[in-house]
């Protein structure tokens, strides 16, 4: 096992004053050196003579800046291994030369670095200005190189300065790291590039030293960029460079003047002989396999911007027994990427989209892998928290401006305290900060065989929210022990370090109780010590929280943990007690956070003392950055009533109405599911009275995140709609906790209940929202809801009930309850009816008679004496589709029909409370037009049935767009239309033309006395073949005929009526299209009837066993009183 040197290798070592950039003051603290040992290089470069001669400005020399540009320079590569070289490239302004100093960071007897190598007089030059690219916002400034710097192998694993230093005097550094690959270092020290860069707004050239936005330099972060909005539409860059100097003193977050950590903890880490080689970010990127070769592996300070393979390497380290420690806070946040340089090298570019816009789950990241987007470890798609990997998350950050907390150490419980010999009480003054983690219940704990909270530190971030700040410990099931210290300031409570923001609070943060147990914990990191042996880890992932607003204000004891706009406490009228909480504007609320929990239960005292103008959302439960369950005010007829709503939509039916000026008990409840069966339930009823079932819930919902935080008052806002608030809150309670095993809801309740009549009888409907119900209730009220019978219990899922014992003109009030064991929902909302009176009795005898083509007479018989009216219909067909309707006075038994030429159905009803059944139907004088404008040759303006080949003529028809076209063939091609009521007399007009004569004798238009293919014909008009066209009665013939032209457009008409002395007329008619029929071209009037028929069935078309003759017809109209005009 290796080891660091027991005390009898010591020396003590008088710390001498390090005026350094890392704020290190002078010290008599004495610190324990190891001795050099054969296998420990750091122990034995630690000997060499130290030199303070690294630290910026310590001879008064000017340091430059980014304004200016005075001298700059950057190394062509993040690390080197021994044996490689770098290139620094330099610029100067103006030209000159310059020199270029390496230092070691290390302890050296307290100087802090060792001089390495001189390079003087090197000819300098103004490299190119670095411009931002206007879409990513990248600054890649690509500079030739200045200076080669040869790495020997003779050299030691660390962090590398280089000092610059040009002609006029000015400063700045440059760095880079050497790598030691082939040694298998008992520890690792991993360097936070990624994150320097991610902060590194170089260049910062808004003013002189570095204050204020830069002018052009970008970083990740909105407020430290250059107003320039990138394709973010915000400032920030999604890629930011290494290709360029570090801002400012060019040092980063390594050497930040008050703010560094890294630094001095590899001072401490060096300073105890730890066996340490070093490498980046970029290197654990490029090559994970690296980490493998070590007892453990060190991440330092700030350390928050990780790529996938980083994880992935570190979690491989994990598994395979690798020890970590985390000796900083917000690590492992945002998921990155590397890319290569617009030059071609590789891992020159760091990645970050983000979130955006910041605060949702959504990114710009244009890369169509889920699982390489730029957005925080933690959110989708990535879905991969740190927590897993460290065993803390982000808790929050006090920024740079408010103090940190003392660090809490659980002294007692255990490793690393009581080892290291800490004494109960103890506590570490300003070490939590500025950015903290803590164990969260939102994510569980990684897979472990003992996990310990070694830390619980009282914490409240700049946002004014208060938690505690955790340091943790895990055992993972390949024995690696990892260490998260929860906060990025530990390391100042290992040096001579005073808090940057208030020197004067104390002289120095360092503890010695610390230093041991920062021993402690690395001598087990290192393989030193053995692992220690932690507890089963059981997380307190639960809520009990009260808000009474006794207190001396609404925030703090008794309070909200914070408060936005205008919340105050009512003295003068409170809902309860001496005070309570009282909202009085919008977007004006108290909001607690809390622990992350499976299911919450929040109830509250609620009173209006307005009502609301708007909708406005008094309740709300979230879940990280999304808001889940919550109650929205509705102002709605009658008053305000809640919903429920899932995020943005509403959930089942309001609740009751709300008056202002009385104290209402409200419940909200969420609990988590696993996709499909979160449930959301609220319930509201006056204060003092049974909260009963909730108005509205789901057991269905698919959120899946834990509750985190309630808000309280106008939680919602809108600057065309503000929702205004005026209402007192008391008696809050908010209890959370793990899921239960079953939830004891009722079902869910029925919505949209509508009642209406059908018939004589109340015809309910409503929608089924229930999963688990096991019946359905229908209740029936007279007395406006006052008292309730039960009319029906109705099976599960039934959404329908027919109430056919109603009475005439009578209210009644309809609700529906779902019920199952847990006992029955909350109804439906109510719905009313009046039945109406009974219908008169329906007219009776109604007859049309026609007086003309365009005239039909109709009368009926009036059979009710309390009518108000009749309602008369007319339709083209007999289903009364798209019908004329004429309102006519009571009493009314006639009507006269001006406008009724084509085929005409009528039916008439009478009308009074409601309306009678209608009249049998009776149809017009027209039977039938067939125009084929329906674009088809059967259906509506077709015939019945089609026979043989008949088609649809549209490229040359007779009238308008279509037209039937008979054409040859080896059957009958014909139309048949069966008359809706058979009649003694029919006038059939049709417009027709030859295309080419057939070659025999053929029947074009044909009654049919009876129906089926033995039905007697009597009348039909014939063609012969040289195109005479002929009447017939049967097969006789009447006249001679008249003979048609093939290709010109004729009108024939066919008019048949048989009288009462068993003789039949016909006659024959013919003209050209657009000319009126004149007088008959054949006619009889004795011609025996062969049938006592009436006419039933008219055919247009060839009526011959085999056709030759080619025709079109249009225009068939069937009329059985008038000769059609058209």
């Amino acid at each position: 096992m290796p080891t660091r040197l027991s005390p009898s290798w010591l020396a003590l070592v008088a710390i001498a004053a390090v005026l350094s950039v890392l704020g290190l003051s002078a010290t008599t603290v004495a610190e324990s050196l190891p001795l050099s040992t054969p296998d420990n290089p750091v122990v034995t470069e630690n000997a060499l003579p130290g030199s303070d001669g690294w630290v910026l400005g310590a001879n008064g020399q000017p340091v430059a800046d980014d304004v200016g540009q005075q001298i700059k320079g950057y190394a062509s590569a993040t690390s080197v291994n021994l044996g490689e070289a770098v290139d620094l490239k330099v610029s100067v302004n103006p030209p000159q030369t310059f020199s270029a100093q390496v230092f070691r960071l290390g302890y050296y007897g307290g100087k802090g670095a060792r001089l390495i190598e001189t390079m003087a007089d090197v000819p300098g030059i103004q490299q190119p200005a670095c411009s931002p690219q206007p879409d990513t916002g990248l600054i890649e400034c690509g500079w030739s190189t200045s200076l080669h710097v040869d790495v020997p192998s003779t050299w030691t694993s660390g962090v590398y300065l280089v000092l610059l230093t040009n002609a006029a005097g000015y400063q700045n550094y440059a760095q880079f790291v050497v790598r030691d690959d082939a040694r298998h270092s008992a520890l690792l020290f991993k360097q936070s590039v990624l994150t320097y860069q991610a902060y590194n707004n170089y260049p910062n050239d808004g003013q002189v030293g570095c204050k204020g936005t830069p002018a052009t330099g970008k970083n990740l972060y909105d407020s430290q960029s250059s107003p320039v909005k990138t394709l973010t539409g915000t400032p920030r860059a999604v890629k930011v460079s290494f290709d360029r100097p570090y801002a400012c003193t060019g040092g980063g977050s390594l050497l930040d003047p008050d703010w560094s950590w890294e630094g001095y903890f590899i001072r401490w880490a060096e300073m105890k002989g730890y066996d340490l080689t070093y490498t980046t970010d970029v290197d654990v990127s490029t090559n994970p396999q690296q980490l493998l070769g070590h007892r453990g592996l060190l991440s330092v300070g700030h350390d928050e911007y990780w790529t996938k393979q980083m994880f992935d390497g570190f979690e491989q380290a994990r598994d395979q027994g690798v020890n970590i420690g985390f000796f900083g806070g917000n690590d492992v946040y945002w998921q990155s990427r590397l890319e290569t340089s617009s030059s071609g090298v590789p891992a020159r570019t760091l990645v970050v989209y983000k979130n955006t816009p910041n605060n949702s789950y959504s990114t710009l990241d244009p890369i169509a892998d889920p699982t390489l987007r730029t957005v925080r470890f933690q959110d989708p798609p990535v879905n991969r928290p740190a927590q897993s990997l460290m065993g803390v998350s982000f808790l929050g950050s006090t920024d740079r401006s408010t103090l940190n907390a003392d660090f809490v150490p659980q002294v007692g419980s255990g490793w690393p305290w009581d080892t290291a010999a800490v004494v109960v009480g103890s506590r570490f003054p300003g070490l939590v900060g500025y950015e903290a983690d803590a164990y969260s219940c939102h994510y569980g704990p990684p897979a472990n065989t003992g996990f310990a909270l070694v830390g619980a530190s009282p914490f409240t971030g700049s946002d004014k929210i208060t938690g505690t700040s955790n340091a943790a410990a895990y055992t993972a099931p390949s024995g690696a022990l990892v260490f998260a210290a929860g906060t990025m300031s530990w390391p100042w409570g290992l040096v001579d370090k005073a808090d940057p923001r208030d020197p004067t609070r104390q002289s120095s943060l360092y503890d010695p109780a610390l230093d041991r147990a920062t021993v402690v914990v690395m001598d087990a990191l290192a393989g030193i010590a053995p692992p220690p042996t932690l507890p089963p880890f059981r997380p307190d992932c639960t809520a009990d929280i009260s808000m009474g607003f006794e207190g001396a204000g609404v925030v703090g004891a008794d309070g909200a943990m914070r408060s936005f706009g205008s919340v105050s406490l009512d003295t003068v009228t409170p809902v309860t007690g001496a005070q309570s909480a009282r909202i009085s504007n919008a977007g004006s609320y108290i909001d607690q956070p809390m622990t992350a929990v499976d299911a919450v239960t929040v109830d509250l005292s609620l009173r209006l003392n307005v009502a609301p103008a708007y909708a406005v959302r008094v309740a709300v439960v979230s879940s990280q950055i999304t808001d889940v369950g919550n109650l929205m005010l509705n102002p709605v007829t009658g008053g305000v009533a809640l919903r429920l709503r899932n995020g943005s939509p509403p959930i089942g039916n309001a609740s009751q109405l709300l008056e202002v000026g009385r104290t209402y008990h409200v419940r909200l409840m969420q609990n988590r599911g696993t996709g499909t069966n979160g449930v959301l339930a609220a319930w509201v009823a006056p204060e003092g009275t049974d909260l009963g079932a909730p108005f509205a819930q789901t057991t269905t919902a698919t959120f899946t995140g834990k509750a985190d935080k309630v808000r309280l008052g106008s939680t919602s806002n809108s600057s065309t709609t503000p929702p205004v608030l005026d209402a007192n809150i008391d008696s809050v309670h908010i209890v959370g906790g793990p899921a239960p095993a079953s939830m004891t809801l009722p079902p869910s309740s029925p919505t949209g209940l509508t009642v209406g009549m059908s018939g004589t009888a109340v015809q309910l409907k409503w929608t089924d929202t229930a999963t688990d119900e096991a019946s359905y209730g229908v209740q029936r009220s007279t007395d406006g809801g006052t008292t309730w019978m039960t009319l029906a219990t109705l099976p599960p899922a039934t959404t329908t009930y027919l109430d056919s014992t109603v009475a005439a003109s009578t209210t009644y009030t309809y609700q529906v309850l779902a019920t199952n064991s847990n006992g029955p929902s909350a109804p439906a909302p109510a719905q009313s009816i009046t039945t109406p009176a009974p219908p008169p009795a329906a007219p009776s005898g109604l007859v049309a008679t026609p007086v003309s083509p365009s005239q039909t007479d109709l009368t009926w018989k009036d059979e009710s004496n309390d009518e108000t009216g009749f309602e008369l219909q007319r339709a083209s067909t007999n289903n009364f589709s798209a019908p004329i309707t004429w309102a006519l006075p009571a009493g009314t038994t006639s009507y006269s029909d001006a406008s009724s030429e084509g085929v005409a159905w009528y039916r008439v009803r009478a009308v009074g409370a409601s309306a009678s059944a209608w009249s049998s139907v009776v149809l017009g004088a027209r039977q039938a037009d067939l125009t084929f404008e329906g674009g088809s040759l059967t259906g509506p303006l077709g015939a019945t049935t089609v026979a043989g080949q008949v088609t649809l003529e549209t490229a040359a028809p007779l009238v308008d767009s279509a037209s039937a076209r008979f054409r040859p063939g080896t059957t009958a091609p014909y139309l048949e239309q069966r008359l809706p009521t058979q009649a003694p007399e029919t006038y059939v007009t049709l417009t027709f033309r030859v295309n080419a004569l057939a070659t025999g004798d053929t029947r074009i238009v044909q009654s049919l006395n009876g129906t089926g293919g033995t039905a007697p014909t009597t009348g039909s008009l014939w063609l012969k073949a040289d195109g005479t066209l002929l009447l017939r009665n049967y097969n006789t013939t009447i006249g001679t005929g008249v003979k048609l032209l093939a290709g010109v457009t004729y009108r024939l008409a066919l008019h048949q009526r048989r009288v009462s002395d068993g003789s039949i007329l016909l006659e024959g008619f013919v003209t050209k299209a657009g000319q009126p029929f004149g007088t008959p071209f054949a006619r009889t009037s004795s011609t025996p009837v062969p049938t006592t028929v009436d006419i039933t069935t008219i055919r247009v078309g060839v009526m011959a066993s085999t056709n030759t003759l080619d025709a079109t017809a249009d225009e068939i109209h069937i009329d059985s009183r008038f000769m059609p005009t058209t």
